[in-house]
């Protein structure tokens, strides 16, 4: 799973452009995550619940006062994204439920 998380972390982390935290790339980068994410995440829940905030190194391009606000809303929502994820929910809607990206 820690390999299955760095692959990602590595595809994600190429798609930005800048260092720049701008929480539009932080959105789009969640939703690509989580589509692409998703059987892994179903397949492997209880590395992800372990390693969840990882994704969070990505996301926030290492901002370290993102970072632990990040890995703070993982940490207290990854069951609720595992149960999205198994409810086929789309990438937007989890994005936006643990707080990625806004409410429309």
């Amino acid at each position: 799973m820690k390999l299955f998380l760095g692959l990602f972390a590595a595809i994600l982390f190429t798609s930005a452009f800048s260092k720049s935290i701008n929480h539009d790339k932080v959105c789009t980068m969640c939703i690509d995550f989580i589509a692409k994410a998703s059987a892994g995440i179903l397949e492997h829940e209880d590395d992800f619940r372990q390693n969840g905030g990882k994704m969070c190194d990505v996301l926030t391009f290492g901002n370290a006062e993102l970072d632990a606000k990040c890995r703070e809303l993982v940490k207290d929502k990854v069951d609720d994204i595992i149960q999205m994820v198994r409810d086929s929910k789309s990438p937007k809607e989890i994005c936006t439920s643990v707080k990625f990206c806004p409410s429309e």
